[in-house]
């Protein structure tokens, strides 16, 4: 005689028994979402615990940190980074706000499979080789990184050190925001839209190259 499951529960076969207790296997889709919001927070962490030590870059944090720079107080609201591949395609440009009608001069850094090459008559520094590139680039008389209270402060290397702790500074307090940037741009490009784009903060593309800058 059969017996009726009790209200509310759905009676399992004697195969669906020999598998053992149910299981929940979650979707792709699921797991994809995980893996991003995890990757994310990963890369907020690193920024807001360990970015202010010397030549620590958050690993695929390439485009997180170029947003967070731009965002800056004494960034220059006309100034771009632009990121080219070897061909000259632009891949990404970040800037502060979302207008780039305003914007009168780029920083460009073009990006090969796992570094950042500068121009043939660039020399580069063995230290913090791709922040010294872009204090090269700044404009004359630029206070981006000022601001240090220490000897040295208004040295290339003292700025630095003050860029470092103003970028933490930035990601913890921005944290939802660059978050939800990220994940944006990490659903985005898994959907094979364009690379090419405009970046407002927190935007980013997301990128495997490493935060290093060599010679061609």
């Amino acid at each position: 005689m059969l017996k009726a499951a009790p209200m509310g529960k759905l009676a399992r076969s004697n195969e669906q028994k020999s598998l053992g207790p149910d299981r929940f296997t979650p979707s792709t889709v699921a797991v994809r979402e995980h893996r991003t919001r995890e990757r994310a927070d990963r890369i907020i962490d690193q920024f807001v615990e360990r970015f202010t030590e010397k030549d620590f870059f958050p690993e695929d944090g390439e485009d997180a940190l170029f947003s967070l720079l731009v965002q800056l107080p004494d960034w220059p609201a006309d100034l771009s980074i632009r990121i080219h591949n070897e061909n000259d395609e632009v891949l990404a440009v970040f800037l502060k706000g979302s207008d780039e009608s305003i914007v009168q001069d780029s920083i460009v850094l073009t990006q090969n499979v796992d570094a950042y090459i500068v121009p043939d008559n660039v020399q580069v520094a063995d230290d913090e080789p791709l922040l010294r590139w872009v204090f090269s680039q700044l404009p004359a008389g630029s206070s981006v990184g000022m601001g240090g209270n220490f000897p040295g402060s208004s040295s290339d290397a003292g700025r630095i050190v003050t860029l470092r702790e103003q970028i933490a500074g930035l990601a913890k307090d921005q944290r939802p925001l660059l978050f939800d940037a990220l994940v944006a741009a990490d659903e985005s490009t898994s959907k094979g839209q364009l690379d090419t784009r405009a970046q407002s903060f927190p935007a980013s593309v997301g990128s495997s190259a490493d935060a290093a800058v060599s010679g061609p």
